[in-house]
């Protein structure tokens, strides 16, 4: 009989807090959940001995033990995913050991180097179209000549324009152009348009024309830089979805 509730609270008391990294909040705790799961984490804690991220990390770790349909193989592995998302790096045996204190006696793999781009956070659903399989396949510098190059046709397809590349960036993103990301009536507002027009721009100057011109053996793409840019394309998809 496996105690989930012992693993659940080891794994708790062990990632809830990391010396010297601030990025543990409420916020980035959610987005780390949302990269997996479309489905809402329950309540399980002891409002008596829990609260802040240690009962946040509790209640993650116990609604992935609690999904019925899922075996206990299924439940190990999502918990793992998450703990990978919102932690990186870990010590794999101390892991190995809470499992094996809590009754789960099988062999755990902690594969860090997972091949798939959704293991790695919610990308826009035109990067893994377009970029997916060859991250799969370890062509880094493809997969971010792709997601640039779909980014590209997505607003030549929105604006029917003639023009490409930065060109276009700066004109459909600027006064004269059609890609309104908000109102424009507030400074707020007209500072994101603005933002969303130079990061679209860099895009294709920074990353577009480089792998349209250069070999990959000349301009290398890390598997860090790959996800590093893909998840930058992303965010830009992401905000053309707000407008159609």
């Amino acid at each position: 009989m496996i105690n989930w509730k012992l693993i659940s609270t080891l794994l708790a008391q062990e990632f809830y807090t990391s010396p010297g990294n601030g990025k543990y909040n409420v916020e980035f705790l959610v987005r780390s959940w949302k990269a997996h799961f479309e489905f809402k984490p329950g309540s399980h804690y002891d409002t008596s001995t829990m609260d802040g991220n240690y009962a946040i990390f509790y209640n993650f770790f116990m609604t992935l033990a609690n999904q019925e349909a899922k075996s206990d193989l299924e439940k190990v592995t999502d918990i793992l995913n998450l703990l990978k998302t919102i932690r990186g790096g870990f010590n794999h045996e101390f892991v190995k050991d809470i499992f094996a204190r809590g009754g789960y006696t099988d062999e755990i793999e902690i594969d860090f180097t997972s091949k798939y781009l959704t293991q790695y956070g919610k990308f826009h659903k035109e990067i893994i179209k377009h970029s997916g399989k060859l991250f799969e396949q370890g062509n880094f510098f493809h997969a971010v000549h792709e997601a640039c190059k779909a980014y590209n046709n997505k607003i030549k397809e929105l604006t029917q324009s003639g023009r490409d590349g930065v060109a276009l960036m700066q004109f459909e993103f600027g006064s004269g152009g059609s890609i309104k990301i908000n109102a424009g009536q507030t400074d707020s507002e007209k500072n994101e348009q603005n933002g969303i027009k130079s990061l679209s721009e860099g895009l294709m100057s920074a990353f577009r024309n480089p792998t349209a011109h250069e070999t990959a053996l000349d301009w290398n793409v890390t598997k860090e830089d790959c996800l590093d840019i893909l998840s930058l394309v992303s965010f830009l998809f992401k905000k053309l979805d707000k407008i159609n």
